[in-house]
């Protein structure tokens, strides 16, 4: 698997590809849909393509292709498949804050107005379901036609507290939800301990400390930052975290050492920094040979051995801090600096 560079686009604040449709945010927050303007003012954090529609915010509204929808507020979160949730009314009593919260059904243009809510750091949407975390405990909502209903809530504090790298007692807080699986919910918290909460119940299901696991040497560690892949079509999570490819069986719940990047010479040491998983390959953006510095490495990899496929070097760019995106033979990452390189495979 080969590519080669196609062309760099500058200004480039934000992007998304998916199949033959591009969207791409400049720097003065310009939106850009198959490479025209379609609108300004544009909050590039949150845009998608759902089912071929574009949806976005500007102007403190929301948008479905070129229509505001009825409801108000910012897109807050990633999206679900059909949802998507909005946020308004932001007030702040340090170091607490709330919101008003409204859940939209894209298929269907209707909107539930959930409430007022405090504190709610990490939000997750699937299907009709709403999870959230809140400092103290993960909830679920499950939003019906006209209202929403309160299935379950899950308090951390039934870990107890972990110690950090300086001996610091710490209650445990989400880092990421990882994705639902059939019932269950993978959720990654503090102390990389991975948990599954059954999606409807909110039962402790399988818990696993990845952390005492793996990356125990002395300037090796895993990184939060790392995205989890939840790999539904081989029932596995895939986790590529800073020298480490690790699997995680959702069969038995047992984890598994794919590929130890760290324990070779600095010269063909691996520091991967995001990926993407698609197509059943890894993307990454990655340093090689070196300690510090800014990841200036973009690849592919096979996440079933750790094997490289391909790799391009892309130096004087400030970094690679986003993940790659691969669609129609061609690949798209971004630079610190605003440039976005496009590969085309060969």
């Amino acid at each position: 698997m080969m590519f080669k560079i196609k062309n760099t686009i500058s200004n480039v604040k934000s992007f998304l590809f998916k199949d033959k449709n591009g969207i791409i945010i400049d720097k003065n927050s310009n939106l850009y849909y198959n490479k025209s303007l379609i609108s300004q003012n544009v909050d590039s954090t949150n845009f998608n393509f759902i089912d071929g529609r574009l949806i976005y915010t500007a102007n403190e509204n929301t948008f479905i292709d070129d229509k505001q929808i009825d409801a108000i507020g910012y897109i807050k979160c990633e999206m679900g498949s059909n949802e998507i949730l909005l946020s308004s009314n932001f007030t702040i009593d340090y170091p607490d804050f709330k919101m008003d919260y409204t859940f939209y059904d894209i298929h269907h243009r209707k909107s539930v107005f959930l409430g007022n809510f405090k504190n709610l750091f990490t939000i997750f949407i699937h299907n009709n379901h709403l999870v959230f975390y809140d400092k103290i405990k993960i909830s679920a909502l499950q939003v019906l036609v006209n209202t929403s209903n309160t299935l379950w809530h899950f308090d951390l504090s039934q870990f107890g507290q972990w110690k950090n790298f300086e001996d610091q007692d710490r209650n445990y807080e989400v880092e990421q939800f990882v994705g639902v699986s059939g019932s269950c919910l993978y959720v990654l918290l503090s102390n990389f301990k991975l948990i599954a909460l059954h999606i409807e119940t909110g039962e402790l299901l399988h818990q696993l400390n990845l952390g005492e696991l793996f990356a125990l040497e002395p300037r090796n560690w895993l990184s939060y930052s790392s995205k989890m892949h939840l790999d539904e079509v081989n029932n596995r999570i895939i986790w590529l975290t800073s020298a480490t490819l690790l699997h995680i069986d959702l069969t038995d719940f047992n984890a598994k050492l794919i590929k130890d990047f760290f324990n070779v010479p600095i010269e063909n040491l691996w520091r991967f920094k995001c990926s993407n998983y698609q197509d059943q390959k890894l993307l990454f953006t990655a340093q090689y040979g070196r300690e510090g510095g800014d990841p200036d490495i973009v690849g592919i990899m096979n996440p079933d051995t750790g094997d490289i496929l391909w790799q391009y070097q892309i130096p004087n760019t400030q970094g690679l801090y986003e993940a790659p995106q691969l669609t129609n033979n061609q690949l798209y990452v971004r630079s610190l600096d605003n440039n976005l390189y496009v590969f085309e495979k060969e």
